[in-house]
């Protein structure tokens, strides 16, 4: 009886050890949502995207930084809930007149 060695087990990459697995594609350089915002880890505020999925219009960006600023506004009447939502729409680089602006603001704390 001949002693065969596991290739699962013995076979050794050139970045690793053996055993060590790395799936199909021989190891990634991906990052993980985690790992893309521990840099920002105890930050206030959240203001990037986790992960790109879809690419909203302009007016879905509105939508959504109107809904994220409601809510983080919500029980705050100390803060100037039209001042943080024009910093969020620049930071999103979004531009409206002030004519749609104030349309938006009217909708903050409603």
């Amino acid at each position: 009886m001949t002693n065969t060695p596991d290739a699962a087990n013995d076979e050794t990459t050139s970045a690793g050890r053996p055993g060590d697995h790395y799936g199909q594609d021989g190891g990634s350089d991906a990052i993980s949502v985690s790992d893309s915002q521990s840099d920002h880890a105890g930050e206030s505020t959240q203001d990037r995207p986790g992960m790109s999925q879809n690419d909203a219009d302009a007016s879905q960006k509105i939508e959504g930084v109107l809904v994220q600023t409601r809510a983080d506004i919500a029980g705050h009447d100390d803060v100037d809930g039209p001042k943080m939502l024009a910093e969020r729409l620049e930071q999103a680089g979004i531009s409206m007149s002030s004519d749609e602006f104030d349309a938006v603001a009217a909708r903050l704390r409603g």
